[in-house]
């Protein structure tokens, strides 16, 4: 790194930084190492990680959750107000935590009231303090939906991984209890289990992915000692990752499914790729995104720099791809589910198979690894009990009337330019929801609603949550029925 006086209204290109000053980013799923300069006419010694020391944590977030963003760096004389303003951050009480946007813009207010003269000030440390915000916000979260079914209620636990995280600078410094992906799965687990789940969902939906050690180490947690993904690079050589775990334990042993969709991608699709080479599990939803191959960022300016030019960007180059331990690679075709549920997301419009200049699919060797007991008749008897209870499932009927009106507005090919006309268009389709939903509701004997305003105000269902659960449920069933002792008839003389 470089620490080269500049003048004061420098600004420079902030992500999250490690302590060693390079950035943790990400490309879809690969860490990328960028050297960046900070400039400062302080005598201090102002670095990047001293800033986000006491509590502001450097973590590695994937796609998704990674956000740039440009910041001015504090000039001389400003250094006491720009601590002051984290000082307060971090104090502050912050009232409600399922709203953190609203908390952060409440801080920041009082933060302009307190440095009427030091706005921008106040503005980077918001900035830094809303990092810490959005590594909450992308933690991994459980909760546990019940099914009634039988005469007895299925408890089906839940882990929403939005992303593959991991916390560097605690780990760097040495602290074992640093924030990751995995750790915080391998917890919920344990309490999930504690309170006597039947089954469990991984929903990876919208996950973008993050760091690959986050996805191998995390498919430990459900798979013996073994190879998760393999590497090969442009040389042609060909590296193998395996479970960083090197005592072959598992968290869960239980029914597993793991959810999927479109906007599931690279770190994501390594973890379920795995699951289902494994047979360690069902993978429900939809195709995902196809993004399986590996990038670098090269930063321009270490080539050519003037002291008066902000910066001529980055390089972002593909060196290498993703292949399953099967041999198939995950990239332009992605992971296929073992059971697909129906979306709105549209195939042909996301998806690495949509870009012209995509690299192809293609296979390498298969490595050497130990599957499970094949699941295709498993995965059979549970689409057909699926296809047999969708057909009568007013939630189920609910998302596809959804999904075809979404696909009726996408085939129009004009649109008027006239207000009247168009708000004419608005109230007509808010009706038609409101008349879907309330269909819904009647075959669920739930009371209507009354007006737009209603249907706007409440959180529909999570169908395909709620479909992927029922699915576990069937395969918790189908569990316990072969772990039943074989009944023999005895006859009595």
């Amino acid at each position: 790194m470089t620490g080269t006086p500049a003048p004061l209204a420098s600004r420079m290109a902030v992500s999250t930084l490690l302590p060693n000053g390079f950035i943790a980013s990400s490309s879809l799923g690969a860490f990328i190492g960028v050297e960046i300069r900070y400039d400062t006419p302080l005598g201090k010694d102002l670095r990047a990680d001293s800033l986000l020391q006491d509590g502001f944590q450097a973590v590695f977030l994937g796609i998704g959750a990674y956000k740039g963003m440009e910041m001015r760096i504090p000039g001389e004389g400003e250094y006491e107000g720009f601590m002051d303003c984290l000082e307060f951050l971090r104090k502050v009480n912050l009232g409600d935590k399922s709203k953190p946007g609203e908390r952060l813009l409440g801080a920041f207010r009082t933060l302009k009231e307190r440095h009427q003269s030091l706005p921008e000030l106040a503005q980077a440390a918001a900035f830094y303090f809303q990092d810490q915000i959005q590594v909450e916000e992308q933690a991994a979260k459980s909760e546990i939906i019940t099914i009634p079914r039988d005469g007895r209620d299925w408890t089906i636990g839940v882990i929403d991984v939005p992303s593959f995280y991991r916390d560097y600078r605690a780990l760097s410094n040495g602290d074992k209890d640093y924030t990751s992906t995995t750790k915080d799965v391998k917890r919920l687990i344990g309490e999930l289990e504690a309170k006597g789940i039947d089954g469990l969902i991984i929903d990876l939906r919208n996950n973008g992915g993050g760091h690959l050690t986050e996805a191998t180490a995390l498919s430990g947690l459900f798979i013996d000692n073994g190879p998760v993904v393999q590497l090969r690079n442009s040389n042609g050589r060909i590296s193998r990752l395996d479970d960083p775990d090197p005592v072959p334990r598992v968290a869960y042993n239980g029914p597993l499914a793991v959810l999927v969709n479109r906007y599931s991608a690279s770190a994501s699709e390594i973890f379920a790729a795995a699951i289902q080479d494994y047979a360690r599990g069902v993978i429900i939803g939809q195709q995902t995104f196809g993004k399986g191959t590996v990038q670098n960022l090269y930063s321009l300016d270490q080539y050519v720099r003037r002291p008066d030019d902000e910066g001529l960007g980055q390089l972002t180059l593909t060196i290498g791809k993703y292949y399953r331990v099967t041999g198939e690679s995950t990239q332009h075709r992605g992971v296929d589910p073992d059971i697909a549920l129906p979306s709105p997301i549209d195939a042909t419009v996301v998806g690495e198979s949509v870009r012209e200049s995509a690299l192809p699919w293609d296979t390498i060797r298969t490595t050497e690894f130990r599957a499970g007991e094949p699941l295709d008749t498993t995965i059979n008897s549970l689409t057909a009990n699926h296809i047999s209870r969708a057909k009568e499932d007013p939630d189920f009927q609910y998302l596809l009337e959804g999904i075809r009106d979404v696909e009726e507005a996408r085939s129009r090919s004009s649109l008027s330019l006239n207000i009247e006309k168009r708000r004419i268009e608005r109230e007509e389709e808010m009706a038609r929801r409101l008349e879907r939903e309330n269909m819904r509701r009647a075959a669920l004997q739930l009371e209507p609603l009354a007006t737009v305003e209603e249907l706007e105000a409440i959180e529909g269902p999570d169908i395909h949550l709620d479909q992927a659960a029922a699915i576990v449920t069937d395969l918790a069933a189908l569990r316990e029925v072969k772990a039943a002792p074989t009944q023999t008839a005895r006859i009595v003389q």
